[in-house]
């Protein structure tokens, strides 16, 4: 008889941190610019250029970690443009395809307080 644990099943659920189209669209941009700039840019080089490795430099090229504001901003030094480069072209009212969601805390800190003229006694 096997005395070993099952595992459990993964299931990815995408939490409210999880990556969407938009990630795809800036990874998309960030491959494209280091591929045009002469000498081309090694994954490798950009990782050392950027104090990461070459993995995560593949996982934001494909939209499967979601580049922070500082890091985005690294990147546009290192690739010689302007931040608003990654934004250039990007569809007007463009959204991430999956949903952020709040928790129920949230919710009511951001609710509107009534007036005093209309509070219950």
């Amino acid at each position: 008889m096997n005395n070993r644990k099952k595992a459990k099943p993964v299931i990815n659920q995408g939490g409210p941190r999880s990556t969407g189209s938009l990630d795809v669209y800036f990874g998309e941009k960030l491959r494209a610019r280091r591929l045009m700039i002469v000498p081309k840019l090694s994954q490798e080089e950009l990782g050392k250029a950027l104090g990461v490795s070459f993995q995560q430099v593949q996982k934001y090229e494909k939209g499967v970690n979601r580049l922070s504001a500082a890091m985005m901003v690294r990147i546009a030094e290192v690739l010689k443009v302007d931040v608003q480069y990654f934004f250039e072209e990007l569809p007007r009212g463009a959204k991430n395809t999956k949903e952020i969601k709040t928790s129920p805390r949230r919710d009511v800190a951001f609710r509107p307080r009534p007036s005093p003229d209309r509070r219950v006694p």
